[in-house]
This record gives C-alpha cells, structure tokens and sequence, in this order.
C-alpha cells in the first residue's frame, strides 16, 4: 500500500501548560482524546501550546522497511516524531523545522514529512509533537518514499507550470508597458512581482531554489512580499479607476490603506511585537477586501472599461483569501488541497487583472481615435466655413464693384439734372434720387468694409493722432441732419491724443453717430469725450427708443436689428457688427449701456500712447 490513512485510529493531547515531557514515562495518566475530525483548541491558554499525538502502531515481522509520516498542517513551527514501544519512555525518532528545511530533507509551508524506519514487528505507539501558533491539523498518513516523492514531484511540476503562467504574464505586460508606459500597468508588474515572491516564499521554491541557506529569513519574505501586495495592489486600483478624479475620498482611503500595508513590515523589527503583527495582518486583509469590494462597485457603476474583469477577478481572489482566514482563525478546517488550489485562483486573478488592463487600453484607443476623427471633421468644417466666407467675400466684393459703376453713372446724370433749371414737380423726384443714391453708396461702403474685416485684409495705420479733428468733421456731417429731424446736437471738444487709426476710428464713431441719429425721433445726441486713467472714452448717447436686455447680447451680430428698428429706417443691419469688429482691431473696449424707453450709450474706450521715460525712451525701449 503506497498511501495509509492513520486519522481514525489516531489519538490527541494539548499541553496549554507545557508540563508533558517525554524524558521520563507518562505521568499522572493524561487523558487522550480521539481525532474524530479537524482539531481545533483554545490558541488564547498559551501562545504557542504543544499538540502530541499518538497513534498504535503493530509492525508485520520481517524485515525493516522505510515510510513518510506525513502530517497535514501546514502551520506546525516544528515537529518531533517520537517512538515508544510497549511500557518504555518515547525515543526521539525525528524532527523537522526551519533549518531542516533549508536542507531540502522536507517541503517548508507544505504538509511535513518525517522519515521512519519501521523496525520489524515493532508493537507499541507512534508519538508526534508538533509546537504551532495555528490549532487546526486535519489529519495523519503513512506513505511509501517513493510514492510521497512522485506525489510531492506532481505538485512542484503544478508549482512550475503556475510560476512559468506568472512569469508569462509578467513578460508580456512589461513588452506592452514598454509600449504604453501606463502607470497602471507598471503597478500591476510590481503586484505580480510581490505576488511571486510571496508565493515563492510561502511554497518553498525560494527556499529550496532561490535563496538557500536563508531559511530563517523566510518568515520575513513572506511578510514582506506579502505587504508589498497589499501595497502595490490598492495603488492598482486608485491608478486603474482614476480614483482621484471619480471618487477622491475613496481615492484616499485607498491610499492610506497602502500606506498601512507598507508601515506593517516595520513591527518585524522587534521580536516582541510579532504578536501584533500576526493580530494586524486579518485585520489589513478585510480592510483591504472591503477596499476592493468598494471599487469595484464604483467601477461598474461608473462604466468603467475592464470594471467587470476587474470585479470578477478580485471576487475570485477575495473568496480564496477569505477561505485562508477562516481557517487560520479556526473557523474552517484546514484542507490541503485548498492550499493549493489558491495559486491557481491568484493565477487567474491576474491573468483576470491583465485582461482588464487590455480593455481599458482598447477602450482608450477607441475613445481616442473617436476624438481625433471629430477633431479631423471639426477642422474640415472649420476649414469649409473658411473657404465659404471667403467665396462670400469675393462675391460680395465682385457684387460691390460692378454695382458702382451703373451707381456712379446715376450719380452723373443726377447731377447733370441737378444743374439744369427744372420745372418745380420735378424737383421732389431728383431729391429723392439723390437720396437714394447716398443710401446706396453707404451700404456699398458697409458691404466693402464687411469684406475687408471677413477677408482680414482690412489694414490699420496707427498713429499718434488728436480726434479734434475727426470730432469737427463728424459735427458737420451730422448737424444738417439733427436740424432736419429737430433733435439736439452737441459734440465735447477734445485736445487728447491716442494711439489709433484716425479714418477707421471716424468711421466706428460715425456709425454710432449715425445709429442713434436714425432711431432718435425727439430729444437729442451727445458726442461726448472723457479721460479715463488707461484710456480716452468716446461716448455717443442718445434719447431714442433703447435697447432691451435680451436684445443686447445679440445687437452686435451680423444683420441683427433691433425691435425699434422700423422699413423706413433702411440699414441691413451691418452697422453694429462692422462698429465691434473694427473696435477689436483697434484695440478698443466697446460697451453698451441702454434703459428701454430712455435711451441708449454706446462707449469706446482707445488706448493712449505709451508714455516716455525720463530719458526719453518709450516704455519699452531699451
């Protein structure tokens, strides 16, 4: 029989007070329990209590043959396998603990196995002492050498295909983050990283392959790597769901969970506190869980790319942990097999981890590939809105130019009647015709400008300049017309000297002029001119019907009339928009303040000339 069951026939004694000895024959006849199951004690009598058990043993006669007691605990710190035949004091067979197992004569965190020779028809009991800080211990069995190798053979060839898995995956996520270079990916090769030498340290491919002769630091890789999991894993998880911009409390809890993980190791560094250690890992570990629980929620709730990989994978991983805790706090039985079944989840899980990151990259690909085909069709349409205005340009000035030529013959022959004594009916049409004609030149004269501003062709020549004179000409332009409609007419004198284009700025002010002239039927305009400390502001106000607020924002916009406005007022609406466009290629603050029924003022603040120094350079002479 190459495998033999020793748990049902196999007997328990805790020693909480640590009075049982071996060195002398059994006292005081302990009572020993049967091992019906699982055993769990009371780990709170004693922190490190002493678990013996006893099993019958009756040899066939013969010769000696060799076996393996094989013990599943995978929590026993050290283990004696004593033999005593029948009335004689237990004799110390065998043992193994950490530096055994730095030998390689036993597998460390895996079941112990303690070598025996059976002597032939050897009566009596099999006495194990097993020193552990965790109670459960599931069972007891009794394997041929050769059998127990095969076996322990199959489980490292299990370990190597799950290493050669992380490995791969490690491999093909550094090739793309050499690609990408995103710090979520990097995050997720030093979990794999921490994750593979936690596992290493907790399986004993570390200690047999990789750093032999080191066994008694391996409690403290194990930790370490363990920690650094923890670590590693909640800065996944802020970087993968952009907590800190989604959620920035979550973002932060999460944070000061990895700093938590982190600052752990540091009780390592006094023997006394391992206790608290041991007591800070589950409690790091729920935290962690309920963490993970958390954002995986937000994730999905979000819509997240990769949130339901994600989600999956750390259910799996958080299950698996989880069933490792119950057992640890004695409230599952220890099974081996679920051991070993956790590498494999953990595999999954970060295989389930790398999908995720592949979706998440997709999805950013895909959104930014979207974004960069509405740039492309956001600058094509800018660029035909371009072309269009600028066909509107060319047309409007080919429509402008040969309009001129019948307008000017019209003018011609005007004037030639205008100058011949006509009888006094005829008169009345000619004025007419003359007024029409000046309509027409004033809105060819709008519709070139309009060009002009479209096509950007229209250029300034600023200059050092005083507006009296522009103030004069615009006063006699428009004093006929304020007598002929019976409004008021002043215009404020002005000595000041801006920095400006004189005809562009006589036409803005003109338009305004011209505006409020057309709309005001009784009361008056003011042409007014006021210093201001960055400026010289030209007001133009009016008693007219005003401006309504919700109009006021839109006053400005190209062949946009006002309510007021009425047919025989003429215009096309050019006047306002020309006035805000050359404005802005003056350099001038225009604003507009108006109270329906009251009137209006439009202001034009220009700039004044930059002011020398006292050696006689300008501001930024040098």
């Amino acid at each position: 029989m190459h495998r033999q069951d020793l748990t049902a026939s196999t007997e328990y004694l805790v020693d909480a007070s640590g009075q049982v000895s071996t060195s002398t024959p059994w006292s005081g006849d302990p009572q020993w329990a049967r091992l019906d199951g699982p055993l769990r004690f009371n780990r709170m009598a004693n922190s490190e209590p002493t678990l013996w058990l006893r099993v019958p043993v009756q040899a066939p006669p013969g010769e000696a043959f060799d076996r393996l007691l094989v013990i599943d605990s995978r929590h026993a710190q050290r283990v004696e396998m004593l033999w005593a035949g029948e009335d004689q004091v237990p004799v110390v067979l065998a043992e193994s603990g950490l530096q055994l197992m730095a030998q390689g004569l036993v597998e460390p965190r895996a079941a112990p196995a303690l070598a025996w020779r059976v002597p032939p028809g050897a009566s009596g009991h099999l006495y194990l002492k097993l020193a552990t800080r965790v109670s459960p211990w599931g069972g007891l069995e009794l394997w041929e050498p050769a059998a127990h190798e095969r076996a322990v053979g199959a489980r490292n060839l299990g370990l190597g295909i799950y290493f050669g898995v992380l490995a791969g995956l490690m491999l093909s996520n550094i090739l793309l983050w050499r690609v990408l270079r995103d710090r979520a990916r990097l995050l997720y090769l030093m979990s794999c990283l921490s994750l593979i030498g936690f596992q290493a340290a907790t399986s004993g491919l570390g200690l047999v392959v990789v750093w032999t002769g080191l066994a008694h630091f391996n409690p403290l890789f194990i930790a370490v790597s363990g920690c650094m999991m923890g670590v590693t894993g909640m800065l996944f998880v802020v970087s993968f769901f952009d907590m800190d911009e989604g959620s920035p409390r979550v973002s932060l809890a999460l944070k000061l969970l990895a700093v938590l993980w982190l600052l752990a190791p540091l009780l390592l560094a006094h023997p006394g506190a391992m206790p608290w250690f041991e007591r800070l890992m589950p409690v790091l570990s729920v935290l962690t869980l309920l963490a993970l629980i958390t954002a995986a929620v937000l994730g999905l709730r979000w819509g997240r790319a990769g949130a339901g990989y994600f989600a999956v994978a750390w259910s799996i991983y958080g299950v698996a942990i989880l069933l490792r805790i119950l057992m640890r706090v004695q409230l599952l039985p220890e099974v081996g097999w679920v051991y070993d079944a956790f590498y494999w989840v953990t595999a999954l899980e970060m295989a389930l981890l790398a999908q995720a990151l592949a979706v998440k990259v997709r999805e950013t690909n895909r959104a930014h590939r979207e974004l960069l085909i509405r740039r492309e069709r956001d600058q094509a349409s800018k660029a035909a809105a371009e072309q269009s205005v600028v066909d509107k340009s060319r047309f409007l000035a080919a429509v402008a130019h040969d309009i001129q030529q019948p307008l000017y013959a019209i003018g011609l022959a005007a004037e030639a009647l205008s100058r011949q004594r006509l009888p006094e009916p005829s008169q009345a049409p000619l004025s007419q015709i003359r007024a029409a004609m000046n309509a027409a030149d004033e809105l060819l004269a709008a519709l070139v400008r309009v060009v002009k501003l479209d096509a950007d062709s229209l250029r300034t020549e600023m200059a050092e300049v005083s507006l009296q004179d522009s103030l004069e000409r615009i006063d006699s332009m428009f004093s006929p017309v304020a007598q002929q409609k019976g409004l008021q007419w002043r215009v404020t004198p002005c000595m000041e000297r801006v920095l400006t284009d004189p005809a562009l700025l006589e036409r803005v002010v003109g338009n305004l002029v011209a505006n409020a002239m057309r709309y005001t039927v009784r009361g008056g305009v003011l042409l007014s001119c006021r210093k201001r400390r960055t400026g010289l502001l030209i007001q133009v106000w009016d008693t007219g019907p005003g401006i309504a607020a919700q109009e006021q924002e839109h006053i400005f916009k190209e062949h946009v009339r006002g309510q007021a406005a009425r047919p025989q007022d003429g215009g096309l609406g050019l006047g306002l928009d020309i006035v805000q466009r050359c404005a802005a290629q003056l350099n001038i603050v225009l604003t507009l303040r108006s109270r329906p029924g009251r009137g209006t003022c439009f202001g034009l603040l220009v700039p004044f000339p930059p002011e020398p120094d006292s050696g006689g350079r300008g501001k930024n002479g040098g």
